[in-house]
């Protein structure tokens, strides 16, 4: 069952979910919507092999951060950038990030194909979430840091989770500003495991 406004924000008042900071005029009828900070990350365009267990790789992929205002991005072009908020969940609600139209209509996608916010995020301490920026726009757009870019949708579990995502995997907690992936720290064993198997 999705969450709507009063339930959004009855859960922000009593902290059992932390958005922070969060503004009323921001909540919409079924979600919250969270805005672009002025970290970007920009992918590079290159034809070395990204590896997902190479930390090499991974890190030579992605340029160092910049703190910026206003942000081009350009065609084709993918960036990584992070929200404003950082948010908590509590153990029994899972998130769902959605573009907004207004910036679905610019051609960006906003999260690529990563739009789960698992239960217990945030839980040990409040983490911004790294949105995966990419432009089909066939001309550069101007972004702007504090502009509103996706919606937080709410979703309650029938249960609470066992394990929480700060638990079982907390790669990413405490993040403040945007992180490339970090796969090879959390499945990489899996990889070998099937090669050494072979």
């Amino acid at each position: 069952m999705f969450l709507c406004d009063q339930s959004i924000q009855t859960l922000v008042n009593t902290r059992q979910m932390i958005i922070e900071p969060f503004d009323i005029k921001l909540l919409r009828p079924a979600s919250y919507i969270l805005r672009l900070s002025d970290s970007f990350s920009k992918v590079v365009k290159s034809t070395e092999i990204v590896d997902p267990i190479c930390m090499e790789t991974l890190e030579r992929n992605v340029l160092p951060l910049e703190k910026k205002c206003q942000y081009v991005i350009n065609p084709q072009e993918a960036v990584l950038a992070s929200t404003v908020e950082r948010l908590a969940l509590p153990c029994n609600l899972l998130g769902i990030i959605s573009g907004l139209s207004h910036i679905a209509r610019l051609n960006i996608s906003v999260h690529c194909s990563s739009f789960l916010i698992n239960p217990g995020f945030g839980k040990n301490q409040p983490s911004t979430l790294t949105l995966e920026l990419h432009s089909r726009n066939p001309a550069p757009v101007r972004l702007y840091a504090g502009m509103p870019v996706c919606h937080l949708m709410l979703a309650r579990l029938d249960a609470e989770a066992t394990h929480g995502y700060d638990e079982v995997s907390s790669v990413y907690t405490g993040q403040t500003e945007p992180i490339g992936s970090r796969y090879y720290q959390e499945f990489s064993r899996y990889i070998h495991r099937e090669q050494n198997n072979r």
